[in-house]
């Protein structure tokens, strides 16, 4: 069984707060892809079963505490000697 078939198999069972932060990982990092949006349509889906946790402001409230992250894409290409 992958990682990703396990988590599908978990995902209920995981908090709001959990799979936000999952969401979080990925708009902020990039990592996490599949993850997020199957956490974002099991907090959809929680949502349309009558569960009001307020998890678009959650995300946007984290996000808002993460440093910002600045990257010199071109100091970072000559650095690992890609071109």
């Amino acid at each position: 069984m992958s990682d990703l078939e396990e988590f599908k198999i978990n995902i209920g069972s995981m908090s709001n707060e959990k799979l936000c932060d999952i969401v979080i990982a990925f708009r902020y990092l990039g990592t996490l892809k599949e993850e997020a949006v199957l956490c974002m349509s099991e907090l959809v889906n929680r949502r349309n079963n009558g569960d009001q946790f307020p998890y678009e402001t959650y995300i946007e409230d984290n996000l808002k505490t993460l440093p910002k992250i600045k990257i010199d894409v071109g100091a970072l290409i000559k650095r690992m000697k890609i071109l």
